[in-house]
């Protein structure tokens, strides 16, 4: 067998294969595409006259609605409402901007474990930090005390003061610095 490449062959398969004039109009691709853009303008037509017609509809029959419950509305009625609503606005710029100091109560309750209760809080707002003098049943409740303060998303730093033993408890004394924004709102 020859391996080698035949010019005069491939030159006679080519001239024999059928000229792309002589194959003729591509007429199923043609009506495929036809149809395709048919059905396309038709969906859209239906839209835009069908369904935005209804949509237009439905919009003044809302207006008309609106129109007619705001017509039983009598002017000094919608004029209370209207203080209503911007004292209720003024009150919402005030609360957020007002500290609020029972936020500790609720840390407090939140992150302190059974074992351990609380016989003296000093709480100074301005430095955002609460001192806590207290007694826990062990040791270990004791150390997961501040463990659980000091993991606690609103807490800058813990700083423990003093560790003792009175009897069976244990003592402690601890300060829990907050974050900048614990006391913007409540918890």
């Amino acid at each position: 067998m020859d391996n080698r490449f035949d010019i005069h062959g491939l030159e006679d398969r080519l001239t024999q294969a059928p000229a792309i004039r002589d194959i003729g109009f591509p007429w199923r691709i043609f009506l495929f595409s036809a149809f395709i853009f048919g059905f396309t303008v038709f969906i859209f037509l239906g839209m835009k006259l069908g369904y935005g017609s209804y949509l237009t509809l439905r919009g003044k029959s809302v207006d008309k609605n609106i129109a007619g419950l705001a017509s039983k509305i009598s002017e000094s009625e919608q004029a209370n409402l209207t203080t209503f609503y911007s004292q209720l606005i003024n009150l919402e710029k005030v609360v957020n901007n007002h500290s609020f100091a029972s936020n500790v109560f609720y840390f407090l309750e939140k992150n302190t474990l059974s074992g351990v209760y609380y016989s003296n809080v000093d709480f100074s707002l301005s430095e955002r930090k609460i001192n806590l003098n207290g007694r826990a049943r062990t040791m270990e409740d004791a150390v997961g005390q501040l463990v659980i303060m000091e993991k606690s998303p609103e807490v800058q730093e813990v700083i423990l003061d003093g560790v003792g033993f009175e009897g069976a408890n244990v003592t402690i004394d601890f300060s829990v610095k907050f974050k900048d924004n614990f006391f913007d709102k409540i918890i």
